[in-house]
């Protein structure tokens, strides 16, 4: 009996000993931290065919714009508005983490191929 309970004990011990003391942090939401969300070029960095775009070309600094897909929460709709005449606007999975957002997607539609991958790395400014 006393060799039960002083396994028993030990076992309680045990298990709260390895409790991790880290504080669990939640997976960030793309749906609100970036649906409905406009970026504008002093708000991130474009590569074009692998070059960094800037300069005085207004098509250098094309709007970036998220919007929700309610069908589906891994998935936000892009669009990219002054890069071209029309705009540009196609389906991106987003992949939440911990302090960032990956999204990546492509559209084949002519008369152009479009790739397009990037993170969303939340400003923390005024978060507690």
């Amino acid at each position: 009996m006393k060799k039960s309970l002083f396994l028993m004990l030990a076992g309680i011990l045990l298990f709260l000993l390895s409790c991790s003391k880290e504080e669990v942090r939640p997976l960030l939401n793309p749906q609100t931290e970036l649906g409905d969300s406009c970026f504008y070029s002093s708000d991130y960095e474009l590569q074009w065919n692998g070059e960094e775009l800037g300069g005085k070309d207004s098509w250098a600094h094309p709007k970036v714009k998220f919007s929700t897909i309610n069908s589906d929460s891994t998935k936000l709709k892009l669009i990219i508005s002054s890069l071209n005449a029309d705009e540009i606007d196609l389906v991106v999975d987003v992949v939440p983490g911990v302090s960032e957002i990956t999204f990546s997607g492509k559209s084949s539609r002519k008369p152009y191929d479009l790739e397009v991958e990037g993170r969303f790395v939340p400003d923390d400014k005024g978060k507690k």
